[in-house]
Parts: C-alpha cells; structure tokens; sequence
C-alpha cells in the first residue's frame, strides 16, 4: 500500500526528473541573438591575428634588412684596409716594373673577384626579398579571406540562431555548406504564412485581438 507522503514523495521526484529533461533539453537550444558588437568583435578578433602575422613577418624583414646592412658595413671597411695594403704595396714596387706589373695584375685579379662576390650577394639578397614580398602578399590575402569568413560565419550563425563559436570550430570554409549545417542544427521555428483557411464563411483570425473583434462583428453585423 502506498501512503500518502510516499505518494507526495514520487511526486516530486516525478516534478524533478521532469525539471532535469527540461533543463537538458534547454541546454541544446539556440543562443540568444547575436548583436552587431559581437560581429564586430569577431572580426577585430580576426584582424588582430592578421596583425600579429603581418608584425611577426616585418620582424624577420627588420632582422634580414639589419643582417644585410651589417654585410655591407663589413665589406666597405675590407675594401677601405684592402685599398690602403694595395697603395702600400704598389709603392714598395715603383722601382721594378716587372714586379709592379704581376702586383697590378694581382690586384686587378681580387678587385674582379671582390665586385663578383658582392653582385652575387646583392643577387641573393634581392631573391629573398621578392620571396618575402611574396609570402607577405599571400599573407594580407588569407588574413581578408579569414576575416571575411568570420563575418559570414557570424551571419550565418545570427540567421539560423546557432553558436558562431561552435560553428567556425567544425572548420569549412565552404559557404554553402556551412549554411546547410547551420539550417541542420537551428531550432527556430520556420516562418509559418497564414493559410487564408476559414470556418462557416468566415477567416479565422490569428491573434486574440482579432479574434475578439471577429466575435463582435459576428454578433452585430454591420447592415
């Protein structure tokens, strides 16, 4: 036999289960609207990453500017000692043509090397430029592909009613499919027209006011 504060009991275990599906069930439903400040964020969010890329590349071309600069530096201070040795050295043989000749020659020998060396570096210097110009270019275009899709996200997130958060983690860039996701995983109600239907006559009213006045203009037609 049951009693009655057994009864009382099961009742309320029966209220609490049922309070803990309503609450589960709550936690699966769709995010309040999304305002413009969230958008907006999403999208400083997205540039600023676009900035740190950009920062991070003009670091590497600060260090590759002051790398080069330096080689430079080093070079003008060897061919400054190298031109003082060469005066010196073409002074000591004044008086021997012979062996004024061979220095000459020696010396116009490493001048030729010394200016094939340094085209050759100019040379490299200037394919690892164009290589970084390139490689900042294709930055800048994905740093706008990746803030145009956050604000598409957020769109499309905004339209269906769903998390923007979860929906840029599943990670498609794919527009349409994300829109299809989306429409999936909305619980908003789709948009319902009136169906125009009527009853004895008469069109059946939507809301409560309508439906009053219908009730009146029922009850006392107007002749």
């Amino acid at each position: 036999m049951v009693t009655k504060d057994e009864t009382k009991t099961t009742g309320q275990d029966s209220s609490q289960t049922g309070d803990s599906s309503t609450s589960e069930k709550g936690s699966t439903s769709t995010p309040e609207t999304f305002t413009k400040e969230d958008r907006d964020k999403a999208v400083s969010d997205a540039l600023s990453t676009a900035g740190r890329t950009a920062k991070d590349f003009e670091s590497r071309k600060t260090v590759l500017d002051t790398r080069e600069q330096a080689i430079k530096d080093s070079e003008a201070r060897d061919i400054e000692r190298q031109q003082a040795r060469d005066i010196a050295e073409l002074e000591s043989a004044k008086d021997d043509p012979a062996q004024l000749t061979i220095i000459q020659q020696r010396q116009k020998l490493r001048t030729s090397q010394v200016e094939f060396n340094i085209k050759q570096r100019e040379f490299e210097a200037q394919k690892v430029q164009h290589e970084a110009d390139k490689t900042q270019h294709q930055t800048e275009i994905e740093a706008t592909r990746a803030t145009r899709l956050e604000t598409d996200i957020w769109a499309i997130a905004k339209k269906h009613e769903v998390d923007p958060a979860w929906l840029k983690s599943l990670g498609v860039s794919d527009l349409k499919q994300l829109e299809e996701i989306a429409k999936g995983a909305s619980t908003k109600k789709p948009f319902t027209p009136d169906s125009g239907k009527t009853t004895g006559g008469t069109q059946m009213p939507e809301s409560s006011g309508a439906k009053i006045k219908a009730g009146f203009e029922e009850l006392h037609p107007t002749k």
